[in-house]
């Protein structure tokens, strides 16, 4: 990891939080999913890209792992969730260890999405 480890524990966490926080308002004020879902994981991601902007290093985003592909997965577990259990506390934690578990597996083992030009 090429972040400290408390950064990136809690930067993982934020951005799940962002994510989950960020779908459930925009929900709220009427939005469609499709416009929810992507609202959440850009202000999840920009806020990354704030802080690393003002601690003069490259965002994450621009790396090689895996950053707003996490915050879509944590918000489609979040939409499955209310379908079956609507408006509980769960649906707001359970999404956040999703991103987290995911965030973290994916830097640990170095998953990448990668894809290569086809000419």
């Amino acid at each position: 990891m090429k972040l400290k480890k408390e950064r990136f524990i809690f930067d993982t966490i934020g951005i799940g939080i962002f994510t989950t926080f960020g779908l459930q308002k925009t929900l709220d004020i009427g939005l469609s999913v499709s416009v929810a879902l992507m609202t959440s994981a850009v202000s999840a991601v920009s806020d990354g890209i704030v802080r690393d902007i003002l601690c003069a290093e490259i965002p994450l985003i621009f790396h090689r792992e895996i950053y707003a592909s996490v915050c879509l997965a944590g918000g489609l577990f979040y939409l499955g969730l209310q379908q079956f259990i609507p408006n509980t506390e769960l649906n707001m934690i359970i999404p956040i260890l999703v991103v987290f578990t995911l965030r973290y597996f994916a830097v640990k083992r170095k998953w990448t999405l990668n894809y290569k030009n086809i000419d």
